[in-house]
């Protein structure tokens, strides 16, 4: 009866501060034609649940309200609990999550300020695999785009990552309500590059690429997201193109493969492969129409 009543519920920064950089969305064409002349450098893929970042409100720990159960639910499991200093739960509800996530027991509404949805059970799993999925995934994606581009590579630059401002995003979103994300949404914006980081490049053009997302999971609630979503993946980067000349970014770019199955509560483990396999297809094309436009 649970998962009929569930089915139908568903269905209906710690380091120095550096100024962040917004794209202008248009690129120099003398840049254009440098790049495609001289050739890039990419560095190696950027985890973002591995970088330094803000404390989350003590509020998003959701444990006083959720440990108060609801009039007549005295019967149901008791909610997970997410801690803010536990790095996975941090890392998942900033949305710089990797691995595969269950949802279950309907939901709970939590929160200080405005009470907000969220599935009552999560739990997580995969975190290694997926990880070093989605890092093969955006390492090998390069590669193909800047190929099919005719930008030569140079040889590959050492580890370089300059922490990108997690900006929020103010307002309503499109997609709230049913979105496989957690919300506040926020948006990574590049900033400039150290002294050092612009002396690690081989060349002048550097592309260093951020993967900030790769998850996949069941029906259920996330956070703030009122009426849920079916079983699904979703995969998050950016990538961002430097001058290492200025050390500034002459042109970056943000990726999203999402995949929601319609009608699917319960995926089995090679459809969730799948759906993960169409939201990579799905950032890589983006990359594809996008680079250097």
């Amino acid at each position: 009866m649970k998962s009929v009543l569930f089915a139908l519920i568903l269905v209906v920064t710690a380091c120095a501060k550096r100024e962040p950089i917004v794209s202008s969305g248009k690129v120099d064409p003398e840049v254009i034609r440098a790049v495609r002349a001289e050739g890039v450098s990419i560095a190696p893929v950027v985890r973002m649940q591995d970088l330094p970042a803000a404390p989350i409100p003590p509020s998003a720990a959701m444990g006083e309200i959720e440990a108060r159960l609801r009039e007549g639910e005295e019967h149901l499991a008791t909610p997970s609990l997410l801690d803010v200093n536990n790095p996975r739960d941090a890392a998942f509800l900033r949305n710089e999550f990797f691995g595969n996530i269950r949802f279950g027991g309907g939901f709970v509404r939590t929160g200080d300020v405005a009470l907000e949805v969220r599935a009552r059970l999560i739990e997580f799993g995969l975190d290694e695999r997926y990880a070093m999925d989605g890092t093969r995934w955006l390492t090998d994606a390069l590669p193909r785009v800047l190929d099919a581009a005719k930008v030569p590579i140079g040889a590959p630059a050492p580890a370089v990552a300059p922490v990108p401002e997690r900006r929020r995003f103010r307002g309503l979103h499109p997609e709230d309500g049913h979105d496989n994300v957690n919300l506040p949404r926020t948006e990574l914006v590049p900033v400039a590059l150290d002294a050092t980081e612009r002396a690690a490049g081989p060349q002048r053009w550097l592309v260093v690429p951020y993967l900030r997302s790769y998850y996949t999971h069941n029906g259920g609630w996330f956070l703030g997201q009122t009426f849920g979503c079916t079983a699904g993946a979703r995969v998050e980067a950016l990538v961002v193109l430097y001058d290492t000349a200025s050390g500034r970014p002459v042109w970056s770019m943000p990726l999203l493969g999402r995949h929601i199955q319609a009608q699917k509560g319960q995926a089995s483990t090679a459809e969730l492969d799948q759906y993960l396999l169409w939201a990579e297809a799905t950032a890589e094309a983006q990359l594809a129409r996008g680079w250097l436009e």
